[in-house]
C-alpha cells in the first residue's frame, strides 16, 4: 500500500486538465490517499495550460530535488497500483513537486490506470 511507502512527508500538489471531470475525480481520490499517508497535500487545482490530450500521471519535480525524495514518491505511487511517469523540470521550485493527473488515469487501459 501506498502509505507503507512513505518514508517521510513530502509537499505534493496535484494538477489536472481543466474541466475534465474524471481526471479531478482521480486526483481527489489520490490526494486523500496521500493526506492519509502523512503527505503534505496542497490540494487539488485545473490548469487551463495542459493540452488536452495530456494523459495518466506524471511526477514533475525540480532538478534539484534529493533523488530519495522523488523516487519514494514514484515507487509509492507505482506500488500503489498506478503507472507513472517522471520529469525533471528545471524551472519549478525545489520545494515544489506536482502529480500531473491527465485524461485516463483511473479508468482501465488509461496511462495511468490502477493494474
Amino acid at each position: 500500500s501506498i502509505q507503507r511507502q512513505l518514508c517521510t512527508p513530502h509537499n505534493i500538489g496535484l494538477v489536472c486538465i481543466a474541466g475534465d471531470g474524471a481526471a479531478r475525480k482521480v486526483a481527489e481520490a489520490l490526494s486523500e490517499v496521500l493526506a492519509r499517508s502523512g503527505w503534505k497535500v496542497r490540494g487539488v487545482t485545473e490548469d487551463k495550460s495542459l493540452p488536452p490530450d495530456c494523459s495518466g500521471l506524471t511526477l514533475s519535480a525540480a532538478s534539484s530535488l534529493p533523488l530519495e525524495r522523488g523516487t519514494s514518491t514514484l515507487n509509492a505511487l507505482r506500488q500503489a497500483g498506478y503507472a507513472v511517469t517522471f520529469q525533471l523540470d528545471p524551472g519549478r521550485d525545489s520545494r515544489e513537486t506536482i502529480l500531473i493527473v491527465g485524461a485516463g488515469a483511473g479508468s482501465a487501459g488509461g496511462a495511468g490506470a490502477k493494474s
